[in-house]
């Protein structure tokens, strides 16, 4: 939930200050989503991994919770990685706040950024096969 909520916070701050506004010769769309794509960054990857590693342990409302929320999240890592990509390929000087795109080769930068994605993509399935499972009643106890 902090994770979330933090991210949260990041993504507010990465619209407000911004928006999309875009005018010819105005970078300002483009600053935007790269501080839209720094939000699914590997904390919150890693973050939402503890939380479904935390729900694990417990079989409770919480912790279901805390799955739903690591689905959220997850599916929100994939989504800034692929503005990311975007982000990497549109490469205008002075813009780029990605780690990745530090790298001067356009597909080892974009690579990077899609591995990032792929966390949020195993968070989800990871946080979806968890929740599926405890939603499955028990089987009948046998009498012997």
């Amino acid at each position: 939930m902090f994770v979330l909520g933090v991210v949260g916070v990041q993504i507010y701050g990465a619209t407000a200050s911004n928006r999309f506004d875009v005018l010819p010769g105005d970078t300002r769309g483009w600053i935007t989503a790269t501080l839209l794509a720094t939000t699914g960054n590997l904390v919150l990857s890693f973050g939402c991994m503890i939380g479904i590693g935390l729900a694990a342990w417990a079989d409770s409302k919480p912790a279901r919770g805390a799955l739903v929320l690591a689905v959220v999240g997850g599916f929100w890592a994939m989504i800034a990685n692929l503005i990311g990509v975007a982000v990497v390929f549109h490469h205008q000087l002075g813009v780029s706040l990605l780690l990745s795109n530090f790298v001067e080769n356009r597909a080892v930068a974009s690579l990077g950024v899609l591995m990032q994605g792929g966390l949020g993509v195993v968070v989800v399935l990871v946080a979806l096969s968890f929740l599926t499972s405890r939603a499955q009643p028990a089987p009948p106890a046998e009498l012997s």
